[in-house]
């Protein structure tokens, strides 16, 4: 199993936020017409790398997992940016950046002659960047801030009419009640922290699993002794049932768990497309 470059997966959030600062700081300099192509072609250079990272990912079995930079350690708690690449990670990077990369063409025309045309593509390449650092997480502190950074893009997108109260009110709207929901996503994470000292993706998943596989043997002395009075081969049978029970449940946990983790092949992922249509469905109901 190959690894994947960390030189290129660094390029796939910069680009769009080299594009997001030009358009940002040196639009008028630029003008409309260079800040539409150099945020253009910084969302292009991550879908190419994308796609590039998806192939090697499904045909040569390559990933990445590794810290880029550490910010602080708190005791066994470590604060760190990285990348987790694997099947999932690879594929949604190809998503979010072919999704942003129309978004960015086809918004030439819809937003000619408005004022603030760079302020806009600015903002939209922020989204393109923070939804990439989502993606990409190899722990659940860097998925937060990267989280919390789609929050303000969101906000900064959806006011960006600021001249009208409308498009304020919306704007306020939207990121009040986000967070709300970002206050139960910040709870579990401080949980999970907490009973796992560790931030890490791989080193939850790990503890959860192991965990889980120590808590059989328990459960099943405690079954051995409620069942003493019966006879060997009663007992051989529960035990039997209770193996394969356990088993079930285990495969069931690593498969709910392992998504973040394993280098799995994307193409399996999607072979049932009903199986994927009602998860988003359930999820976007939900929501």
């Amino acid at each position: 199993m190959s690894e994947l470059s960390l030189n290129s997966l660094l390029a796939v959030p910069l680009a769009p936020l080299v594009g997001s600062i030009a358009a940002g700081l040196f639009g008028k300099t630029i003008g409309r017409r260079g800040a539409h192509l150099l945020t253009i072609l910084g969302v292009l250079i991550s879908f190419i790398i994308s796609a590039m990272t998806l192939k090697a990912v499904a045909v040569d079995g390559a990933s990445f997992n590794g810290t880029v930079y550490e910010w602080m350690t708190l005791g066994t708690l470590k604060m760190e940016v990285g990348f987790l690449v694997d099947g999932l990670t690879a594929m949604m990077m190809c998503v979010v950046t072919f999704v942003s990369l129309m978004v960015h063409i086809y918004s030439f025309g819809y937003m000619k002659g408005e004022t603030g045309f760079q302020r806009y593509y600015a903002f939209l390449s922020l989204f393109t960047m923070s939804m990439l650092g989502l993606v990409v997480a190899t722990n659940i502190f860097q998925m937060y801030i990267f989280w919390e950074l789609v929050g303000v893009s969101s906000y900064l997108l959806i006011g960006f009419y600021y001249t009208k109260p409308t498009a304020v009110a919306a704007s306020k709207k939207a990121f009040i009640v986000t967070r709300f929901a970002d206050l139960g996503f910040l709870l579990g994470i401080l949980i999970l922290s907490f009973f796992g000292n560790t931030f890490s993706f791989t080193e939850l998943i790990a503890g959860t699993i192991q965990s889980f596989c120590i808590s059989i043997p328990k459960n099943q002395s405690i079954l051995n002794s409620k069942n003493s009075h019966k006879t060997p081969t009663v007992i051989e049978k529960q035990n039997a049932k209770n193996a394969t029970k356990y088993g079930d449940i285990l495969i069931e946990n690593r498969s709910l768990l392992l998504n973040k983790s394993i280098s799995a092949n994307p193409i399996a992922a999607i072979r049932n497309p009903f199986v994927v249509c009602k998860m988003v469905s359930h999820t976007g109901i939900f929501t």
